[in-house]
């Protein structure tokens, strides 16, 4: 990856987030570097934090996302202490993270299949009442059964048609507020 510190590599591999990214690749020795465990967990189909998960969080909070959104892609699971680190960190995210950057993050989770597993998962770990506060009384079922026809959709459907589903008595202006919440452009809401 760009930026890596060719003196300090072991250094550099602590301050990634996960381990699956904590692994360099010289592709002129042809070597891989893990000083992380990585290659491990990626064969074990695992998603743990690099160090203690409550510190990685701290740094960035959009990281929680970032590991349903990993979880989900790859059908890995979250390790238990970075599992706990995100219900125990979910409340801040908000406060922590600009509604853009969440956006972003969303969008990737869209872009593979998966979404609904990713957007249940962050209800069960609490974070997706946080971003929409909305549904900070809506058991895991409701969501299940809200999410069911996301499978379904077009390969190239805007994210916002996910998250719209979460709210099937919504009214348009309702729907169109929820648009304006995350700043979607005009010729995704058309």
């Amino acid at each position: 990856p760009v930026g890596i510190d060719p003196a300090c590599p072991e250094e550099d591999a602590q301050r990634r987030d996960f381990t699956i990214n904590g692994m360099f690749y010289d592709p002129f020795a042809d070597v891989l570097y893990d000083y992380v465990d990585g290659k491990r967990d990626i064969i074990e189909g695992v998603i743990r934090a690099i160090g203690n998960p409550h510190d990685r969080f701290a740094e960035d909070r959009l990281r929680m996302v970032r590991a349903v959104r990993y979880a989900a892609r790859f059908h890995f699971v979250i390790e238990s202490a970075t599992l706990q680190a995100i219900i125990d960190h979910s409340p801040e995210l908000l406060n922590a993270v600009a509604v853009e950057r969440l956006w972003q993050e969303l969008e990737k989770m869209a872009r593979y299949p998966n979404f609904e597993i990713a957007l249940i998962t962050m209800h069960r770990l609490g974070l997706l009442q946080v971003i929409l506060p909305e549904l900070g009384n809506t058991d895991i079922e409701t969501i299940h059964q809200r999410l069911q026809h996301i499978p379904h959709f077009p390969i190239d459907a805007p994210m916002i048609a996910g998250l719209l589903e979460l709210f099937p008595n919504s009214s348009l202006e309702e729907k169109l507020k929820l648009c304006d919440h995350f700043k979607v452009s005009n010729s995704v809401k058309a």
